[in-house]
Formats: structure tokens, sequence, C-alpha cells
């Protein structure tokens, strides 16, 4: 669930977690890949670090415009839109209301259903 759905990304954090159980001289096991990757800034389901700061800014503001969200996160828009926005659309997360100027909505229920 780390890896977004993306082969190479997968492969990259495997190896990563070899290297990091080689030199702790730990076995694989559930709780070490997650310790692994939150070392590594990834947290369940592939969610970033910066992934959490944009959901924690929506459920404090409820609603926002892309531009706000961009500028208030420190982070190019374009990576916003191209980037963060369609994976965490894709598991539910945000929803984007296009009736009101391009504005982003988080969808708690989906957040507390994913305990993250």
């Amino acid at each position: 669930p780390y890896c977004r759905s993306n082969p190479r990304t997968a492969l990259n954090y495997l190896d990563w977690i070899y290297r990091y159980c080689s030199i702790k001289r730990l076995t694989p096991s559930k709780e070490v890949v997650s310790d692994a990757m939150e070392k590594k800034g990834v947290y369940l389901y592939g969610l970033t670090k910066d992934d959490l700061r944009y959901l924690d800014l929506l459920r404090k503001n409820k609603i926002m415009g892309v531009r706000s969200i961009a500028h208030t996160l420190n982070i190019p828009e374009k990576t916003v839109k191209d980037k963060m926005e369609p994976y965490m659309l894709s598991l539910g997360l945000i929803n984007i209301l296009t009736n009101v100027q391009n504005r982003r909505g988080i969808n708690m229920s989906k957040i507390l259903e994913m305990r993250i």
C-alpha cells in the first residue's frame, strides 16, 4: 500500500527496505516495514508528509482553492495539481468542487475510515 500503485516506486521501496533490514540486521516483518517507511517519510497508502500537511490544512479550513493550498504549503501549484491531488482523489480523500472556482474539500469520513 506504500507505492501508490507504481511498480518503479515499489521496487525502489523494496530495495530500500532490504538495505534497511541488512544494516539493522532485522528480519522483514510488517512492523519493520512500517517503521522503515515511516523513517523514509512515507506513511500508510503511500501518503507523504506533504500529503498529510495538505489533508491537515483542508481539515482545518474545510474548503480552499488550489492556489491557496500551494502557497500555504510552499509547494508548486503544478505539483499539487499533477502529483498530489490525483492520488488523493483516487483514494477518495478529497473532493474537487468545480462549481466553486476549483475549490478543494476534504472527505473526513473516508479519512476516519482509513484511520490515517
